[in-house]
């Protein structure tokens, strides 16, 4: 989430869609930088766009005058990156939270994220031994979905009716030059992007299987008609 008053422009930042460059760059220009660290604050970095209408209302700031934008992303491209990166999380966190566990003294700013809960809540879904098609058969269970970085689109760019509050779009698969569109059209100079926290991993189309395949296209159907998303573009 980034906000510019002098540039009238606000950001979403929706996990899993290489954003954090944008983000990087859009901070130069920003009056208010998403607060990674408070997950309860209006300006926190995944506040999704109706936390940030409602906000805009309590500080009677004019939500229209605002050129509003995310970075959308293929539904299937998405999960196999989400599903490497919470794997490499898990072997990087692992350690520090059994210890925290054992004495909770030690790293107190762990809970600032409340870290030691979602890692027993993740553990099931995204450990060593988790196969990326489990990964996918585990997004039929409700304690799964709630994940912001599983949620659909409309989680992050809708009202409660489901229709959309944003007016513009940048597709992950065009990324550079969507952006520069919307630097021109909120006048900052245009910047190279460059993918930061890439994962590794092959074509997403490689670790489907037809279940698996059908399984995301029903999950997130509106996502994939509203943007035009297909298997395999």
């Amino acid at each position: 989430m980034v906000i510019s008053h002098k540039h009238k422009f606000l950001f979403v930042s929706v996990p899993k869609t290489a954003t954090k460059s944008i983000t990087d760059y859009l901070n130069n220009f920003a009056d208010i930088k998403g607060d990674s660290n408070d997950k309860q604050s209006p300006y926190n970095y995944h506040a999704t766009a109706m936390q940030l209408l409602n906000e805009f209302k309590k500080q009677n700031w004019n939500w229209e005058e605002y050129t509003k934008f995310t970075v959308v992303r293929n539904p299937w491209d998405k999960l196999v990156s989400n599903y490497f990166f919470k794997k490499s999380e898990m072997k990087k966190w692992k350690p520090l939270i059994e210890e925290n566990m054992e004495n909770p003294e030690k790293h107190k700013w762990l809970h600032t994220w409340d870290i030691p809960k979602l890692y027993n809540d993740w553990i099931p879904y995204f450990k060593e031994n988790t196969s990326f098609r489990k990964s996918i058969l585990n997004l039929n269970k409700k304690e799964v979905y709630k994940y912001d970085e599983v949620y659909g689109y409309s989680h992050w760019i809708g009202s409660s009716n489901k229709v959309t509050i944003l007016n513009h779009f940048i597709k992950m698969e065009n990324i550079q030059s969507d952006f520069d569109i919307i630097c021109d059209k909120i006048g900052i100079p245009q910047q190279q992007l460059t993918h930061k926290n890439k994962t590794k991993h092959k074509h997403y189309t490689e670790y489907y299987d037809d279940e698996t395949k059908q399984i995301v296209a029903e999950k997130y159907a509106k996502d994939i008609e509203y943007f035009g998303y297909k298997f395999g573009e």
